[in-house]
């Protein structure tokens, strides 16, 4: 409750400067401080929402009481899907994010679209926060034997091989400076891993060659031969 509360303090107390900033100016400079701040008071407002969703999502899981819908799916519509909304702002950044993958022969995944979907984007968020400069991100997804393969690839800030196995538990954080600036308590990873690994599935940190971090997702694939991707 205290990291949670702590992380709401910010875009909070943000709002209300913003707040009494519009009420306190003239008529005149609120017309031209509305537009520009109307979107500064969004953007806490959807941190704030971040935050409270995450924790939610959390209490949930933790308490066996999120539902799953499993069905087969593409692991390239997984990818595509969590792609699509994070590529504008890492253009925006000046980065690049590649995507690498097999369409033909790709078995299907059985998963919740929706909660997959949510693990890729938390990694990928992830990818940003701890991007320095411009982010280079890539996705990578494959099959091997009986699984599936995706891989968030950053060129970050990695993690110190004394703190990989401390990543996957709530509340951790591997900067807090940079977690601070971009939003989140530490439970992106946390609530990854319970997702995963209630789908029968696996997530692994490894660190990139050079510098940045590479998380891996295991996914048992669909075995019917039939049930297979065609390009």
């Amino acid at each position: 409750l205290a990291a949670i509360s702590h992380e709401l303090k910010t875009p909070v107390s943000s709002s209300r400067v913003l707040l009494e900033t519009l009420r306190d100016v003239g008529a005149e400079d609120r017309v031209k401080l509305l537009d520009d701040y109307l979107d500064l008071l969004l953007q806490e407002n959807l941190r704030m929402g971040r935050v409270v969703e995450n924790f939610l999502n959390h209490t949930r899981l933790e308490r066996h009481r999120q539902r799953f819908r499993i069905e087969a799916v593409e692991p390239a519509r997984l990818v595509e899907e969590a792609v699509g909304p994070v590529r504008a702002e890492v253009e925006r950044r000046g980065g690049r994010l590649r995507c690498f993958g097999q369409g033909h022969g790709m078995p299907l995944v059985l998963a919740d679209a929706e909660a997959m979907g949510m693990v890729l984007a938390l990694l990928l968020d992830n990818a940003l926060k701890y991007s320095n400069g411009p982010p280079d991100i890539e996705v990578d997804f494959f099959p091997a034997g009986n699984r599936a393969y995706i891989l968030v690839k950053d060129r970050g800030i990695g993690v110190r091989r004394a703190f990989r196995r401390l990543i996957f538990e709530k509340f951790y954080q591997v900067d807090p400076k940079l977690s601070r600036r971009g939003g989140g308590c530490g439970l992106g990873l946390s609530i990854a891993r319970h997702i995963v690994e209630a789908h029968g599935g696996e997530i692994r940190h490894e660190r990139r060659r050079g510098k940045g971090s590479v998380f891996r997702l295991h996914l048992p694939a669909v075995e019917a031969p039939d049930l297979r991707v065609v390009a």
